[in-house]
């Protein structure tokens, strides 16, 4: 992928299904609102992701991610995130820190334990962990599903959960 820097005023990029392999700089693109790099063959992001003021989407599934990039643990606008359907063990204590998010989608992934940190994310809506080797009752797990309004699980459905949870 040539530079991104004559982008300045791109408010979305759309590259799915792209055989990219990484992605160069992002610091320039300050009015980015959407990168979507679904299923091509990303195993990071630039770590200037995180400068960037209006990114409030990142679609990201089926890339060969099987560590967690940091830098989106940083970014301020953040609300949407796709990671499904890589290889990632887990989810950084430090996602617990996005003041925005309010949608996490990891399924199909190899996710085993879910950070307590996830309970600091007071917007976060839906968090989609179907198809992991992950038991969201297990006492490790309850207390971030008794926060969450709903989390996904495997086969599509919906975990609710139960009162005095």
């Amino acid at each position: 992928l040539p530079s991104l820097d004559g982008l300045v005023s791109c408010k979305q990029i759309q590259l799915p299904s792209n055989p990219i392999e990484s992605i160069p700089s992002m610091g320039a693109l300050r009015s980015l609102e959407l990168l979507d790099v679904s299923n091509c063959r990303l195993s990071s992001f630039p770590d200037d992701i995180a400068e960037l003021p209006a990114l409030t989407a990142i679609s990201a599934q089926g890339n060969q991610f099987a560590v967690f990039p940091e830098a989106l643990c940083s970014c301020p606008a953040l609300e949407i995130l796709n990671m499904s359907s890589n290889r990632l063990a887990s989810v950084p204590e430090a996602l617990g820190r996005s003041p925005r998010i309010r949608v996490l989608l990891f399924s199909k992934n190899r996710i085993s334990t879910l950070p307590d940190e996830l309970l600091s994310i007071r917007t976060l809506e839906r968090f989609d962990i179907s198809n992991n080797p992950i038991d969201p009752l297990k006492s490790d797990n309850r207390s971030v599903v008794r926060a969450l309004r709903s989390v996904c699980t495997d086969k599509g459905g919906f975990l609710r959960a139960p009162q005095g949870l």
